[in-house]
């Protein structure tokens, strides 16, 4: 098909961009493991720290190419089953990809946080396996656990639809109620709490909901609780608790997209 050959033709190099560090850069990486700096140097914020940002360039803007182009096949798939629910969904959501490429991309825009673009790169990926089950031309961008993102019949496909779709208006919403109209992240604070009162030494873990089954999706916050705080992009999420073989449920939350980029959450421990 014409559209993976012409994503490998023009935009390979962009593997190299985006999560993981590529073979031909490992010697220029930091102590640590860490990348350097666009100037070349080590150090400085976090990679929680939402003053860490991505250089504007083809590594944004193909994301959003790549879910416009994922959207488009896949609203024309629903109207050939005359699925109308989904085309409904589809048409939505094409619209806030829209919103969001002509808010974040283009010359004299500034850079985004690299978590944002992270977890930005779950929805093309999810997407992109949506549009053609098997994810081709999307490899790029170089997720290691994207095969196990697996689509085994129509509902589950929709489920992940409907995360996804969800994940990008949150993020919609909450470029809408920035001021400077930029991407931004949400501190948020996490508390473990056991009847009533806050109790230390559990693990924070978050995932994208739409890739909840995938085990090598989930991640951590970077300190135990409590409280236990981290950025994060404006999406859709499941967060948990875990003390060594003690894990609590997962419960959902929406993280920004309600004018708050400051969120308190309470997890609790029975």
């Amino acid at each position: 098909m014409i559209f993976p050959y012409l994503l490998r033709r023009l935009f390979l190099p962009l593997m190299f961009a985006l999560i993981f560090v590529s073979p031909d850069n490992a010697d220029s990486q930091c102590p640590g493991g860490k990348p350097p700096n666009p100037d070349g140097s080590c150090g400085g914020a976090s990679k929680g720290d939402p003053e860490r940002r991505v250089a504007q360039g083809p590594t944004v803007g193909l994301a959003f190419e790549l879910m416009g182009t994922s959207s488009v096949r896949l609203i024309e798939s629903s109207r050939r089953r005359g699925d109308v629910q989904m085309e409904s969904m589809l048409n939505e959501l094409q619209g806030n990809i829209a919103i969001l490429q002509g808010a974040l991309t283009g010359s004299g825009k500034p850079a985004i946080p690299d978590d944002y673009l992270s977890s930005l790169t779950l929805d093309v990926v999810a997407l992109g396996r949506l549009a053609d089950q098997g994810g081709a031309g999307h490899d790029m961008f170089y997720l290691k656990f994207a095969s196990e993102l697996k689509i085994e019949n129509e509902a589950a496909a929709f489920s992940i639809l409907r995360d996804v779709a969800d994940d990008v208006a949150i993020k919609t919403a909450q470029l809408k109620d920035s001021r400077d109209k930029v991407a931004q992240l949400v501190s948020v604070t996490v508390r473990a709490k056991q009847e009533g009162r806050e109790i230390n030494d559990y693990e924070v873990w978050y995932v994208a909901k739409g890739w909840a089954s995938v085990a090598d999706a989930s991640k951590r916050f970077d300190n135990l609780s409590s409280p236990s705080t981290k950025f994060l992009a404006p999406g859709n999420y499941l967060l948990w608790l875990r003390k060594g073989e003690k894990t609590t449920e997962r419960q959902p939350f929406e993280i920004g997209g309600d004018r708050v980029f400051d969120r308190n959450i309470d997890l609790v421990v029975r």
